[in-house]
C-alpha cells in the first residue's frame, strides 16, 4: 500500500507538527491514538477501532506512527517514568505537502477543539464518543455511568470532563 492508497500515516505526520506548532505539552502514544480516533469520527482517516484499556485503539494507526518513525519522518522517545515523546522531523514535514488542503483544513478543526485536553482527559473523551457511536446512547447520566464503569479510576472526574469538553449535555451537542 502506497501513501496515496492510505494517507492515514501522513495524517499522523501532520497531527504530530499540529499538536507540536501548538506546544502540547506530550505528545505520546495515547494521544496520538486518541487524536486519530477523533479524526477518524470525522471521516477522514480510515481506522478502525476498538475499545482498550486507554479507549479506542486501533492497530493499524500504531503500526502506521511505527512506519512514520522508522522511516525518519517522526521522532519517537521512551523517556523512562514520562513515557513517549512524539516530535516532527524535517522529513515528515516535508512529506506532508502531499496532505490535501481539506485534509489539514480538518485536523487542523480537530485538534483546535481537543488540543487543550491532557491524555487522560482525550482517553475519557474518546472512550464517552466511541460508546456514543457504537452503543446509540443518548442519555447523559447512562454516558457517565457507562464511561465510569470502564474508567474506574477517574469515576469522580468523567461528568466533569464531560461536560469541560462539551459532549454532554447530549440533547445539546452535534456529535
Amino acid at each position: 500500500m502506497t501513501e496515496v492508497d492510505n494517507p492515514g500515516p501522513l495524517q499522523i505526520v501532520y497531527l504530530v507538527k499540529k499538536l507540536s506548532d501548538m506546544s502540547y505539552p506530550q505528545i505520546g502514544r495515547t494521544v496520538i491514538q486518541k487524536m486519530t480516533y477523533l479524526i477518524s469520527r470525522e471521516g477522514l482517516a480510515d481506522y478502525t477501532f476498538s475499545l482498550y484499556h486507554y479507549g479506542p485503539y486501533s492497530g493499524r494507526a500504531s503500526s502506521d506512527l511505527d512506519q512514520i518513525s522508522a522511516s525518519g519522518m517522526v521522532n519517537v522517545e521512551w523517556q523512562g517514568d514520562k513515557g513517549y515523546f512524539i516530535s516532527p522531523e524535517q522529513k515528515g514535514i516535508q512529506a506532508i505537502e502531499k496532505l490535501s488542503p481539506s485534509e489539514r483544513s480538518e485536523i487542523d478543526r480537530v485538534v483546535e477543539r481537543y488540543h487543550e485536553f491532557s491524555a487522560i482527559k482525550l482517553s475519557l473523551i474518546a472512550t464517552a464518543l466511541y460508546v456514543i457511536d457504537k452503543n446509540n446512547v443518548t442519555d447523559d447520566e447512562e454516558l457517565i455511568d457507562v464511561v465510569t464503569s470502564l474508567k474506574p479510576q477517574y469515576a469522580g472526574r468523567v461528568e466533569q470532563i464531560l461536560r469541560e469538553a462539551e459532549i454532554i449535555p447530549l440533547a445539546t451537542v452535534n456529535i
